[in-house]
């Protein structure tokens, strides 16, 4: 008997295989170096799931931050020529925008939410047109995204299961539909103590990754080290790199 198995959350993508030869700003464009390689990037809930859609709204409005983004998880779309740096700036700012309008409306934030919309609502408006509002703009991106999803089969014969996934077409709409599908989630995500990025996973969970969690060991003891040679938190935080507040955590655990 087949066994069914449905995985949203899953999507293959690609990205450069060496990030020495990764994604260069060629005038308002990505490209890749000639005879550049890539390979496939893997987000996947059986492993950890990778908040994307939050590490893609936390980005600075910067060249150097879009480019960075791409040769860790590629580019947001294809062909690269319609993924133009107005096109990044334009996606992160409503990314972001987003985010912050999700989160007031969860904490009941009113003048938060107010402050989020746009246009901006007259401040006389009442609580539930507010939420209607709200409501409307942060499914806005959902309808261009859910148009664009397919269904994807494969069947393992000797495990006895289909495999059942969507294909999301490119990343910006698989993150987008990450957005969409964390308004209706419980799962609360945070951000990994080595490397930055936000993800959801087991509760506890400090890091995103085997290698973040390898990294984040070493990181801790040196910090706990030259702390207690007599150096400042200000300075460890600048010399690792690492936030400050993560630094003072470190230090005052054993």
């Amino acid at each position: 008997m087949l066994k069914l198995n449905f995985r949203p959350e899953q999507f293959d993508w690609h990205k450069p295989a060496s990030r020495r030869q990764g994604y260069e700003w060629q005038g308002n464009r990505l490209a890749l170096p000639d005879g550049a390689a890539t390979k496939k990037y893997r987000v996947d809930k059986a492993r950890v799931d990778k908040a994307l859609y939050l590490t893609f709204a936390a980005l600075p409005e910067t060249e150097e931050a879009f480019r960075g983004f791409a040769n860790k998880y590629g580019p947001l779309g294809e062909p690269l020529e319609a993924c133009t740096l107005d096109i990044w700036r334009s996606q992160v700012k409503l990314m972001k925008r987003l985010v912050a309008l999700a989160e007031a409306l969860k904490s009941g934030d009113w003048k938060g939410v107010c402050g989020k919309l746009e246009p901006k609502p007259f401040w006389s408006m009442s609580h539930e047109k507010l939420v209607e509002r709200a409501v409307a703009e942060l499914l806005s991106p959902a309808l261009p995204t859910l148009r664009c999803l397919e269904a994807v089969p494969s069947l393992d014969e000797r495990a006895g299961t289909v495999g059942l996934r969507l294909g999301y077409g490119n990343l910006m709409n698989f993150m987008w539909f990450q957005f969409i599908h964390s308004l209706v989630g419980h799962a609360e995500p945070r951000q990994c103590e080595a490397c930055g990025d936000y993800f959801t996973a087991r509760r506890g969970s400090k890091t995103c990754s085997a290698t973040c969690r390898v990294q984040l060991s070493r990181t801790r003891k040196r910090a706990r080290e030259v702390y207690a040679k007599g150096m400042g938190v200000r300075q460890i935080a600048k010399e690792l790199p690492a936030d400050i507040a993560l630094v003072k955590k470190w230090i005052a655990t054993k």
